[in-house]
């Protein structure tokens, strides 16, 4: 269902059904909470080469306004993989 529908169109569904009232009905609201909790599991076991390739991504970021939502898929997508270690 995440893929067909993406975590914006989930998050709100699982969350009404399971408490019967939908607590966080934004995206953004969710993402704000969920992911400076996803960064530090990634940054904790992250390696040198891991968070080089993040700031590269940052960097690439701030620089891209010929394709913004691949240069922010690139910083997130590391962030979103399982941690090499147990957090």
């Amino acid at each position: 269902m995440v893929l067909q529908f993406g975590v914006a169109a989930v998050v709100p569904v699982v969350l009404e059904d399971l408490h019967g009232v939908t607590l966080l009905s934004n995206p953004i609201e969710v993402r704000s909470v969920v992911e400076p909790a996803a960064t530090r599991m990634a940054a904790e076991p992250a390696t040198d080469e891991d968070l080089a390739a993040m700031v590269s991504a940052l960097d690439r970021m701030a620089d891209a306004a010929d394709d913004p939502v691949e240069a922010d898929l690139e910083f997130h997508r590391p962030c979103s993989a399982p941690p090499t270690t147990s957090c």
